[in-house]
């Protein structure tokens, strides 16, 4: 996994602020942007887990929750921006993977 340097863009803070997100799904017309945001100046179009080369097309890249959204785990930090990663899309590692075996305590 490599080190990531996060710096959360004024759009996204705007947007947050604006539209008070509660969950995921109130996001969905900042996740392209913020997927492009994220790959183009903080992770170099790479994968944040396999640093494989990837893009922000949603076929072959997601943003992924750092610490876990789902469930109970971490619902506050959902919307929160230094929670939120690009992955690859490959099932069976990296981003998919960790969620599909991450257990709830």
């Amino acid at each position: 996994m490599k080190k990531i340097n996060k710096t959360e863009p004024s759009f996204y803070t705007n947007f947050v602020k604006k539209n008070k997100p509660n969950n995921w799904e109130n996001c969905f017309e900042i996740t392209y942007p913020i997927r492009k945001y994220i790959l183009e100046n903080e992770q170099n179009f790479q994968c944040a887990y396999c640093e494989g080369k990837i893009s922000p097309d949603k076929t072959k890249s997601h943003i992924d929750h750092f610490k876990r959204k789902a469930g109970h785990l971490f619902p506050e930090l959902t919307c929160d921006y230094f929670n939120l990663l690009v992955s690859c899309n490959n099932p069976c590692h990296c981003a998919k993977h960790k969620d599909r075996t991450i257990k709830k305590n």
